[in-house]
């Protein structure tokens, strides 16, 4: 019955096999729900096998209820039900997601077990995963199983099922279930002890991962690839003699067929025995039920294996399925496992050729035993897995309390073991577990013949000399004749000195060269294991390499790799930082006249960007950018979000998150000048704004060229000058200038100070002085020559009058507890003081100022004396009243305690605000003009007050 012949499932795990890795076909995700009653009424079903029939020659298997079963309908995903059990019959109500064709089918899978990971012994029995474009299912069958008295473990216990139907999807189904294993009752007869448990071991696969075809053609319903030949199942009880189990189906009729039964005594005696087989015709078939009986006698006792071990060479080996795996005995100075090699043994020993590279010379010492190489003793690390060798003798105890074979344990850490992993990778370590199924212990295989020592490997040095030659040397070995010297694949070359030159080489090429040593005595020794050493010439001289990150300008070239993300604002570019925040600083960076950062200036602002199609990914480290809400980024971690590249005027790239592409919602990278200098995902509003600039994009490269003359350098050139001044300094300011290494500042033609940054400040001088100040912007004299001067002449201001009047505080360390200070503001309708307090408001009276001083208060301005508390500030008028904040936006004057905040800027701007309010207000003049409260400057009227001390 081909029922499977339309089979397609959904894949539900990540599956270590072949088929199953492969991604499924299109999934319908837009089905809806229906019900749907399934029942299955065959009686050779599930879940437990009833009274043989002696008549049928067969095992009843019923359903017992309670048995979870998964169902897909086509290639919707997996739902699972619980057998209800009506008499004889297994019900099902599933929830299917239905797309509404008209023809379809059902599948059924039972038990689903749980894929834990590589290793077969952590994985639950039963479906694994279903695989839609090969259809199969992936199946573990458990190695050790767990039967009941009356039927097989229930992991193992496998069925598959489908219905198809053509007219529209059913409300109820009476589904068929086809058994996917093979099934055994094994009986143990003439034996007396208990048992613990029975491994049964064949020729042919019968546990372990494998795939179940179901597919149209010759494997449909088939178990195959299976891959491991024994199973362990364990006794229900202590007087049971009759093992039920599952197992992959196995032909073990050929004459070449065998089939072994181990059992495990209570008492810890071992009894193996063979079965004869042949000409017997024996298989387990799928779905049936194989019957045998085993007669286990005192003859079939295991003989205990002798732990006397006498000092002797000997080879250290694993053994797995047959094969014997090695111990190299090469030093390992660095702690880790060692990995295996696989060894030919007849008759228990080791040919002394094939031995050559793995002798171990074991001895007895101190209770229990040291393994040497000749130069070096085997040992653990300590408290982990690893293995090496080292010059102290190290003793390993040996325990003799298994049959897995020698259990030494390690001298570092008594909880561990010398052991032999047989799993994926096949190595020795000091480990914890012990004949759990992976892990064995080890044997010592005696050599025979002679064994020849190997010669010590020569330790290389290897230089390379005028860029394109390579000198290789060592020192002599003991015994060695000669030395065969290979370079890459090249032709041996044997010689007797300890050195060798290789010249006329490729520039900026990889190299390996070997060397092994020949023996001069060969009845005795063997050659040294080959040594390498590897170099890379150095470049050629004739060519000219510039390195860096170079401005692209094509789509074309936006292709994937690291790039400097900058915008050019006048003639200085901003780079964007790589650390992800909601906005991104520009940092100035300087680009060559051939348009390249240098990797030293791109250190802090590389991002990986990746292209697929129109689209890209911008990455900083692990983390993706994506844009974030209203302008911002955000960090999409290790979740990959797209950008949507175009060209842009002027070299640049308009950057879009592709999710929000829509022209009404566009959010776009852009470089905010201005006073912002930052990167932020901006909206439509604001992307074709004044002080917005798309980006450049410079890509990380190596250009090579000819040792031509290098071009004319580039003279820079200077901005204009900006100067602020006071009584005593002058403030120079300018614009930064690309390639420009530092600038010259000097005073009426004075020696020049160097500066790097972009403003310089002369002190010391003299009131009421013109001065001229010049800037030249100096080059690396290379690419770049100085410019020519940028000049310009600044008076200083008139000196303060040292007795009288009011003076601007330009920094809070001038303002004490005990100062009388006012308020000031100067706006649009001219100077003003803050006056009588008129309505809520401190009313504003006109006042004279010169160089920031006031020499005389009109009549009506409030004066005020400062208090101090902590960080915190009070101002008291000339009645003792307190000035406080109100909830209407207005100041008033009160008993109580209100302490202000008072940060003062560098022009002498003062945001005072009021720290006890819940308001927060800070004190602001309006142009009316008037002094009151805000939270905030919500109008380009509304001005910071200057704070005026008097003197």
């Amino acid at each position: 019955k081909n029922l499977f012949k339309k089979m397609m499932l959904v894949a539900v795990a990540a599956m270590a096999f072949v088929a199953c890795q492969n991604e499924p076909e299109d999934i319908n995700v837009t089905a809806k729900q229906v019900t749907v009653n399934i029942s299955g009424d065959l009686v050779d079903t599930r879940s437990y096998f009833g009274e043989y029939d002696e008549t049928a020659k067969t095992y009843p298997s019923k359903w017992a209820g309670g048995e979870k079963v998964v169902f897909s309908l086509n290639e919707a995903a997996l739902v699972e039900a619980t057998n209800t059990l009506d008499g004889t019959r297994a019900t099902f109500s599933v929830d299917l997601a239905d797309d509404d064709t008209t023809e379809g089918t059902i599948y059924a899978f039972s038990p689903m077990g749980v894929f834990n990971g590589s290793s077969a012994t952590n994985n639950e029995g039963g479906f694994t995963g279903l695989n839609t474009q090969y259809q199969d299912a992936y199946v573990v069958i458990p190695e050790v199983q767990e039967p009941s008295i009356t039927s097989v473990d229930p992991s193992v216990h496998l069925l598959a099922g489908a219905y198809s139907y053509t007219d529209g999807l059913p409300s109820a189904v009476n589904m068929q279930f086809k058994h996917v294993a093979a099934y055994a009752k094994m009986t143990i007869k003439d034996f007396t002890e208990v048992i613990e448990k029975v491994e049964v071991t064949a020729s042919e696969p019968l546990a372990g991962s494998g795939c179940w075809y179901y597919y149209a053609g010759e494997k449909v319903g088939q178990l195959i690839n299976a891959n491991k030949t024994t199973i362990t199942v364990m006794n229900p009880a202590q007087s049971n003699y009759d093992f039920w189990f599952g197992c992959a189906p196995a032909d073990l009729s050929s004459a070449t067929s065998t089939l072994s039964v181990k059992v495990y005594a209570a008492n810890g005696d071992t009894y193996t025995k063979a079965l004869n087989i042949a000409g017997q015709n024996f298989a387990f078939h799928q779905g049936g039920v194989s019957r045998f009986t085993v007669s286990i006698t005192a003859e079939n006792k295991d003989e205990v294996v002798d732990m006397t071990i006498e000092d002797g060479q000997y080879v250290i080996a694993g053994e797995y399925d047959g094969k014997y795996y090695a111990l190299p005995s090469a030093n390992k100075t660095t702690a880790g496992t060692i990995d295996y090699s696989e060894i030919a043994v007849t008759d228990g020993k080791v040919a002394a050729a094939d031995a050559a590279g793995y002798v171990w010379t074991v001895a007895a010492a101190d209770g229990g035993y040291t393994f040497f190489n000749g130069e070096q003793y085997l040992t653990g690390s300590g408290n982990n897995t690893s293995l090496k060798t080292e010059e102290t003798a190290a003793v390993w105890a040996l325990d003799d309390s298994v049959d897995y074979g020698y259990k030494f344990i390690s001298p570092k850490e008594s909880t561990r073991y010398l052991s032999f992993r047989y799993g994926d990778t096949k190595k020795f370590g000091a480990y914890k577990n012990y004949g759990d199924g992976e892990y064995f212990g080890v044997h010592l295989l005696p050599i025979d013949g002679v064994v020849k020592s190997r010669l010590a490997k020569p330790v290389l040095t290897a230089e390379v000399q005028n860029a394109n030659e390579i000198v290789v040397s060592w020192s002599a070995v003991a015994g060695a004749k000669n030395y065969t010297v290979t370079l890459n694949d090249g032709e041996p070359e044997t010689i007797t000195a300890t050195e060798k030159t290789y010249t006329g080489l490729e520039y900026s090429m990889e190299y390996t060269i070997t060397v092994v040593a020949n023996p001069e005595d060969e009845e005795q020794y063997v050659a040294s294991e080959e040594a390498s050493a590897t170099v890379n010439t150095g470049a050629d001289p004739s060519v000219v390499v510039t390195e860096g990150y170079k401005l692209i300008t094509t789509l074309a070239d936006l292709t994937t790799g690291e790039y400097v993300i900058a915008a050019k604002v006048g003639d200085v570019y901003y780079a964007m930082g790589n650390t992800i925040a909601a906005k991104i600083s520009g940092v100035s960076v300087p680009v060559s006249a051939n348009n390249v950062i240098s990797t030293s200036d791109a250190e802090g602002k590389v991002w990986n960007i990746t292209r697929s199609d129109a689209n890209i990914t911008i990455k900083s480290g692990s983390n993706y950018l994506k844009y974030g809400s209203s302008t911002s980024f955000a960090n999409g971690g290790s979740t990959a979000y797209n950008w949507t590249p175009s060209v842009s005027d002027n070299d640049t790239f308009r950057i879009i998150a592709t999710a929000t592409a829509s022209a009404s919602t566009v959010r776009a990278i852009v470089y905010r000048a201005s006073t912002y200098q930052q990167f932020g995902a901006y909206s439509k509003g604001n992307v074709d704004g004044a002080e917005y600039y798309d980006v450049m994009l410079f890509k990380k490269t190596t250009e090579s060229g000819g040792g031509e003359e290098p071009a004319d350098p580039v003279k820079l050139t200077m901005s204009a000058l900006t100067t602020t001044a006071t009584s005593d300094s002058i403030t120079v300011s300018w614009t930064a200038v690309s390639g420009a290494q530092n600038y010259a500042v000097s005073l009426n033609g004075g020696a020049a100070t160097t500066v790097t940054g972009t403003t310089h400040t002369f002190t010391g001088l003299t009131a009421s002085t013109s001065y001229t100040v010049s800037v030249v912007a100096k080059g690396d004299g290379v690419n770049y020559t100085d410019s020519d001067a940028a000049t310009t002449t600044k008076t200083t201001e008139a000196a303060q009058s040292s007795g009288g009047g009011w003076t601007l505080v330009k920094n809070i360390s001038e303002l004490a507890a005990g100062d009388e200070v006012v308020f000031v503001a100067d706006c649009s309708k001219g100077t003003f003081i803050a006056g009588t307090l008129s309505n809520s408001l401190l009313s504003s009276v006109a006042v004279t100022i010169s160089n920031n001083t006031i020499a005389t208060l009109p009549s009506n301005a409030v004066t005020m004396t400062l208090g101090k508390s902590g960080d915190n500030w009070t101002f008291a008028n000339s009645s003792g009243k307190l000035l406080g904040s109100t909830a209407a936006k207005k100041v008033a004057w009160g008993s109580g305690t209100t302490d202000w905040s008072i940060t003062i800027a560098a022009d002498g701007a003062a945001t005072i605000q009021n720290g006890t309010s819940s308001y927060g207000r800070i004190l602001y003049n309006r142009d009316s003009p008037r002094f009151t409260t805000y939270t905030s400057n919500t109008s380009v009227s509304m001005l910071l007050p200057f704070i005026y001390k008097k003197n």
